[in-house]
């Protein structure tokens, strides 16, 4: 592949998020403010779920990838400079991945069931799967979901070190293809089994596979992707409102 330069990041705006107490002062992540800036739209949905079914039965599934492992980067930072771990700003709840989720049903008042997915690149598309099933399986009447992922160095670099990332913009099903763009984005939806509630989109099937090639790499042949796009058309009965996309 020849030389890459080095990853540059280019950041847009970032929408203001609702106040959430001393949840948000234990835990610190940076995917909290965009998590919550996302559902910001769909707050009234989330409100009439919450009264329609009880705030017992309202879910929340979020994904992410990264989750808080920036935290991390200035006490390792510190570590490695020969300073002691002992005294730093530190704590597990600031980088633990359920976090988001948990601070979403702290900040909306839900206590139904509530987990994070990270499943990598896939985490917010397992997230409406993991919506849907929950509603398919009785455990919920409605149910928050979306995804959430900051521009992370982590992730930056270690793309950069696999030698995926695009020198440019990223020109994805042409034979010039030559990589990927790294960005931050958002989204979330109310996911219920009610035609009548919201007036959304259907979620008319999908699918998942993991054929376990190798830690980066999908199967050359393909079959891991086809297998998910061969599930993908059965119909699934659940509705879901979407909110926004960054």
């Amino acid at each position: 592949m020849g030389a890459r330069q080095k990853p540059r990041i280019r950041r847009g705006k970032r929408s203001p998020a609702p106040p959430a107490g001393r949840f948000a002062a234990r835990t610190r992540q940076p995917q909290q403010p965009t998590a919550l800036a996302r559902p910001r739209p769909i707050e009234p949905d989330i409100q009439a779920a919450a009264e329609r079914y009880g705030s017992h039965r309202v879910a929340v599934v979020i994904g992410t990838s990264t989750s808080g492992a920036d935290e991390n980067i200035p006490l390792f930072a510190h570590a490695a400079q020969g300073g002691a771990w002992a005294g730093q700003p530190f704590k597990q709840l600031q980088h633990t991945m359920g976090a988001p989720a948990e601070f979403a049903a702290h900040v909306y008042g839900l206590h139904g069931l509530r987990y994070t997915v990270s499943t990598a690149c896939t985490s917010g598309a397992r997230a409406l799967i993991s919506a849907a099933r929950l509603l398919r399986a009785n455990l919920a009447d409605a149910v928050l979901c979306g995804g959430a992922d900051t521009l992370s160095p982590l992730t930056i670099n270690g793309f950069a070190a696999l030698e995926v990332l695009s020198d440019g913009i990223a020109n994805p099903f042409s034979a010039r293809r030559n990589g990927i763009n790294i960005g931050e984005a958002a989204a979330a939806f109310v996911m219920t089994r009610d035609a009548d509630f919201g007036g959304g989109m259907q979620l008319l099937g999908y699918g998942a596979s993991s054929d376990a090639h190798h830690m980066s790499s999908p199967r050359p042949d393909g079959l891991g992707a086809a297998q998910a796009f061969q599930a993908a058309p059965a119909p699934r009965r659940a509705r879901g409102r979407k909110t926004s996309a960054g």
